[in-house]
């Protein structure tokens, strides 16, 4: 008694799905001419002529680095760290790092 009604669901839905079919098959396709492509990636280019990669500390060409790092464990165990260095003077490092981990129950 019930084959029948599942078998109209799946009427119903392969209806759905051909409906839909057609409305995709019309959909229409933009590209650029050589061109205008050429326009866009020179427009690209010159707005990144400028653009600063690393960052200026203390005079010297140096950027700071870091990484955060997380951990999950079995029974509630979770932990986290950061850690930064940066360049100091002409040759020197400093470095900062803080972590907090917990430990499940035993």
């Amino acid at each position: 008694m019930t084959s029948h009604r599942t078998l109209a669901r799946y009427g119903l839905a392969l209806a759905a799905l051909l409906s839909a079919s057609a409305a995709c098959a019309t959909e229409t396709v933009v590209s650029l001419s050589p061109e205008a492509r050429e326009q866009v990636l020179n427009e690209a280019a010159a707005r990144n002529v400028g653009r600063v990669e690393e960052p200026v500390i203390n005079g010297v060409q140096r950027g700071v680095h870091g990484e955060v790092a997380m951990m999950i464990g079995t029974n509630g165990a979770r932990g986290i760290r950061t850690a930064m260095d940066a360049p100091i003077g002409d040759t020197g490092w400093g470095s900062v790092d803080f972590s907090r981990t917990q430990f499940g129950r035993r």
